[in-house]
């Protein structure tokens, strides 16, 4: 990561669930449209935070009514 961080995500060939160890808390979903997902999550009471734009995809970090820290990829 472009501030001295390391981020290392791990998986199974033709699977779509990675494990990222990284600083941050929480489970990192693919998606094809991520502003498609955001809307449909907020519609649940999902809370979400911008979409940010990275060289590895596009990233929203969210947080579900219970305090459960997710994360939305769009390579």
């Amino acid at each position: 990561m472009g501030n001295g961080e390391t981020w290392l995500q791990m998986g199974l060939p033709g699977q779509v669930t990675t494990i990222s160890l990284a600083k941050f808390q929480g489970i990192v979903f693919e998606t094809d449209d991520i502003e498609k997902e955001i809307g449909l999550l907020k519609v649940k009471g999902i809370q979400e935070g911008q979409i940010d734009p990275t060289p590895w995809g596009r990233f929203a970090w969210l947080q579900d009514p219970a305090g459960n820290k997710l994360c939305l990829h769009q390579k």
